[in-house]
């Protein structure tokens, strides 16, 4: 598998999966949610994740760069949180 996730206009590096303890979050700080619709109209496709997945990341990326972060993290399937 490649590191990197080929996202138009991203270079996107995949570093890892990690587990996180749910009370005490590495990342706090969370962007959007699409299971809840926390900052999101956007719905999570199971039928077609991957396709759902690539929007997502493409999502993750402009978000955190329009904030001005140089990391993202995804959790849960659908949760953008910055680092």
């Amino acid at each position: 598998m490649s590191p990197f996730a080929a996202i138009a206009n991203y270079k996107i590096r995949l570093v890892g999966c990690y587990k996180e303890n749910p009370a005490k979050p590495n990342v706090n700080v969370k962007l959007f949610d699409d299971k809840t619709g926390f900052n999101s109209k956007t719905k999570v496709d199971w039928k077609n994740y991957a396709g759902y997945l690539r929007g997502l990341l493409q999502r993750c990326a402009t978000s955190a760069q329009a904030k001005g972060y140089q990391f993202f993290a995804l959790s849960d399937k659908s949760k953008l949180r910055r680092v």
